[in-house]
């Protein structure tokens, strides 16, 4: 006969199991007021607290997991558009009408927009207003530090 017995009733010698008998204990009553059994409903609150504190510890571990995992996720796009934002306003300026570089012109093989040659060659006189771009750069970090 295994499983978990009353411990009230095992107190007084009787070893009865407790499926189905937690409900007709006549050890269980407020009447009863032996020593024995006032140990036993103690330790039992212990036990009840401590299962609770425990839970609640691992409920707030898991949230806390749940947490870094979507910082650390969220921490490299932050970094990467800060980079970004960085980049742009610490690009050198010698004076007001610097250029813009531009970048390496595609392969005649592959391009798909029939203008291309002609718009980057007339684009590639255009001046940069650097306090102009610099404004919206500060303007972008403010935005995304806001976030």
């Amino acid at each position: 006969m295994y499983g978990t017995r009353c411990r009230l009733c095992s107190n007084h010698g009787k070893y009865k199991l407790i499926k189905g008998h937690k409900w007709y204990c006549e050890y269980r009553k407020p009447q009863h007021n032996c020593s024995l059994c006032e140990i036993t409903r103690k330790k039992q609150m212990f036990a009840a607290k401590h299962h609770q504190i425990m839970r609640r510890q691992h409920l707030q571990e898991q949230q806390q997991q749940q947490q870094q995992q979507q910082q650390q996720q969220q921490q490299p796009q932050q970094q990467q558009q800060q980079q970004q934002l960085l980049h742009v306003q610490n690009r050198p300026t010698n004076d007001s009408n610097a250029r813009i570089s531009l970048p390496p012109s595609p392969t005649t093989e592959h391009i798909d927009f029939p203008r291309l040659q002609e718009l980057v060659t007339e684009t590639a006189t255009i001046t940069v207003d650097d306090d102009f771009f610099r404004k919206i750069s500060e303007h972008m970090l403010l935005n995304v530090l806001q976030n």
